[in-house]
C-alpha cells in the first residue's frame, strides 16, 4: 500500500463528534452494567445523598421541567426532587461543587464525563442556553437509566472505594470490545464469502445480538467470545491477545478443527522462530476499545510487541474513537500526537472499530471504510 493509500484509509476512520460521543455513551453503558451488577452484591455502605445548600428550583414549572428532560409525573409526588434530577435552573446558578454532585452520581469516571458533558463538567463553555439544556436532558436521562437497572445512582460515589469492582468493569468493556471485533469480522465474511466457516470455538455471536449492551446482556447469561474460526480453505481466524487477531494456515497437514488451529498458534504465538516453522501468517491485529480521544498511547499501543517486520507479515491497528484530530492532529495538538507519526508504521491497515462493528448503521454511513475491510480481508482469508 502507498502512502497516498494508507493516508486515504486513515481519513476513512474519522468519527464525527456525535459518533465519537454515541461510542463512548455505549461502552460507559456497558461499564456501568458491570459495576451495578457487581454492587448489588456487594455491601455498599453509607449512600451518599445531595446536600442541603442545593438551589431549590420550582419544580411545577412544566416549561422548566421539559427543558430539564424530565416528567413530570416523575416528581409530583416526590419529598425531594433534587435527590434524583438536576433541573436547568439549578445547573444555569449552581456552583461546580452543586454540579459535580449530579456527575457523581452517573457513576461516570472524569475522563467520560469530559466527553458526553463537556460543559457540565466545565470542559467547554455553552453555546447558548439550548446546549446546556441538551446536557442536563442527557444527565437526566442517563440517570433514569440507571435507576431502571436497579440502582439508586447515589450509591456511585461509595463505588469508588471499591477497586475489585472497577476492576471487573473494565474487564467487562474489553471482553465487549473483543466480541465487536468478531462481529466485524464473523458479518465480512458473511457477505463477501457466505457459508465458509465450517469449525469454531467459543460461540459465533447471534445475529441479533449486535449492539454493545445487548452484547454485554448475551454474554451475562452465558454467551461465549468466539476464540477460533476455521475456514473451508483451511485458514484460520484467531481471536486471543498479543496479538488480537491473527489469520493464518498450517504448513504440514491441514487443521481438521478450530480447536486444532487454536492449540497450534497458542503452542507458538510467543516464539516468533518456531512460528515461522510451523504456521504462515496473512495478518495479525490489534483492537483497541480505549474510550479517551487523548490515549492515542494506548491505542497505538506501544508496549513489546512485534513490530510489521518482525513479524514478517501484515499487521492492522482496529481502534475505537478515531476523531480528526487524532488523525492529523487537531488545533492545539501536538504533532507527536497525532496519527501522523512514526509509531503508526508498525501497521499496514487502520480500521475504525465502530464503524467496522456497524451496531448503528455505521457501515452504511462509512461504505468505502466498510468496503475497504472486507476487502482487505477477503486477502487475507484466501477468498479473492
Amino acid at each position: 500500500m502507498s502512502l497516498r493509500e494508507f493516508a486515504a484509509q486513515l481519513e476513512r476512520c474519522a468519527q464525527s463528534d456525535e459518533e465519537a460521543l454515541a461510542f463512548v455513551e455505549a461502552f460507559a453503558k456497558v461499564r456501568l452494567k458491570g459495576i451495578i451488577s457487581q454492587l448489588l452484591r456487594a455491601d455498599p455502605g453509607t449512600v451518599i445523598h445531595q446536600s442541603d445548600d442545593l438551589l431549590h428550583p420550582d419544580w411545577t414549572d412544566p416549561q422548566k421541567l421539559a427543558l430539564s428532560g424530565i416528567h413530570p409525573e416523575a416528581v409530583a409526588e416526590h419529598p425531594d426532587p433534587e435527590s434524583l434530577y438536576l433541573h436547568i435552573d439549578a445547573a444555569m446558578a449552581a456552583g461546580r461543587t452543586a454540579i459535580r454532585a449530579y456527575l457523581g452520581m452517573t457513576g461516570l469516571s472524569d475522563k467520560q464525563r469530559r466527553v458526553m458533558f463537556p460543559i457540565l463538567a466545565g470542559t467547554k463553555a455553552p453555546a447558548d442556553g439550548d446546549d446546556l439544556a441538551a446536557e442536563v436532558q442527557r444527565l437526566n436521562g442517563w440517570l433514569d437509566w440507571v435507576r431502571a437497572e436497579g440502582v439508586d445512582p447515589s450509591i456511585f460515589p461509595v463505588y469508588q472505594r471499591h477497586i475489585g469492582i472497577h476492576g471487573a468493569s473494565q474487564n467487562k468493556g474489553g471482553q465487549v470490545g473483543a466480541a465487536g471485533a468478531a462481529i466485524a469480522f464473523q458479518d465480512a465474511l458473511e457477505e463477501i464469502a457466505p457459508g465458509r466457516i465450517v469449525d469454531y470455538v467459543g460461540d459465533l455471536v447471534p445475529a441479533m445480538v449486535r449492539t454493545p449492551l445487548e452484547v454485554c446482556d448475551w454474554l451475562a447469561d452465558g454467551g461465549r467470545l468466539p476464540k477460533a474460526l476455521l475456514l473451508n480453505n483451511g485458514r484460520a481466524i484467531v481471536f486471543s491477545s498479543d496479538p488480537d487477531v491473527a489469520i493464518f494456515q498450517s504448513l504440514g497437514t491441514s487443521y481438521a478443527t478450530a480447536a486444532e488451529a487454536l492449540a497450534a498458534y497458542d503452542a507458538v504465538r510467543r516464539q516468533p522462530a518456531a512460528r515461522r516453522q510451523a504456521i504462515h501468517e496473512f495478518v495479525v491485529g490489534e483492537v483497541k476499545t480505549a474510550t479517551d480521544k487523548n490515549n492515542l498511547h494506548e491505542r497505538l499501543a506501544l508496549g513489546s510487541r512485534e513490530t510489521r517486520d518482525e513479524v514478517r507479515t501484515d499487521r492492522f491497528l482496529m481502534m475505537a474513537v478515531l476523531t480528526m484530530d487524532l488523525l492529523r492532529g487537531g488545533s492545539g495538538q501536538r504533532s507527536g500526537r497525532s496519527l501522523e507519526n512514526r509509531d503508526v508504521e508498525r501497521f499496514s491497515d487502520v480500521f475504525n472499530l465502530y464503524f467496522a462493528w456497524g451496531w448503528d448503521g455505521a457501515r452504511g454511513r462509512h461504505p468505502q471504510h466498510w468496503e475497504t475491510f472486507k476487502a482487505k480481508l477477503a486477502g487475507w482469508c484466501g477468498f479473492r
